[in-house]
């Protein structure tokens, strides 16, 4: 099996074949050329494909021979790769492959860091609401009140911009969202 993270993304491949981009992973089968947007699947990570109708399947070169209708060997030149040379890392891949792995960190980490505030907001503004029932003069309420509000909104957009991400794409946006909110 060739070494996926050196050939093109999904993305790049379905252009240069001149059919519509995956869309969550999903896409037309050009192989079959059935009419549902859904019925192949595409996985960037392990580079492999599958049409849930005509039961085609393999890695991103087996893709290409089917689609072209050529072998291996016009299918790795396909790819600008020659065949019986080693595979030379593409340093535009390796670079767009750090950098999603950082946005999925960076996802993660604030995910949890947002959440943690969220929930300790919330739990303070319950606990001051409830001392204020009790007592409308408490000073520590109030203060917790002062402390727990401000910013309670912005933050509550933010964990959602962040939780909402399904695809590295979203990541990103959702990376440029906060960058410009903070």
């Amino acid at each position: 099996m060739l070494e996926q993270h050196l050939l093109p993304a999904w993305p790049e491949i379905f252009r240069r074949i001149g059919e519509p981009e995956p869309r969550r992973n999903r896409a037309r089968c050009p192989l079959h050329g059935g009419d549902s947007p859904y019925s192949l699947v595409v996985d960037e990570d392990r580079g492999l494909f599958f049409c849930n109708v005509c039961h085609a399947g393999g890695d991103k070169a087996d893709f290409i021979q089917k689609v072209q209708g050529c072998g291996f060997k016009a299918a790795l030149r396909w790819f600008w790769i020659e065949p019986g040379r080693p595979l030379a890392p593409n340093p535009a891949v390796n670079r767009e492959r750090e950098v999603l792995e950082a946005v999925r960190q960076w996802s993660r980490r604030t995910g949890r860091r947002l959440r943690r505030e969220f929930r300790t907001r919330e739990s303070v503004l319950t606990r001051a609401i409830d001392r204020l029932g009790r007592d409308p003069d408490d000073s520590w309420a109030w203060s917790w009140l002062a402390w727990s509000l401000p910013g309670l909104d912005r933050l509550e957009f933010l964990l959602d911009a962040i939780d909402q991400c399904r695809t590295d794409v979203e990541r990103v946006r959702a990376w440029r969202v906060y960058r410009n909110e903070i």
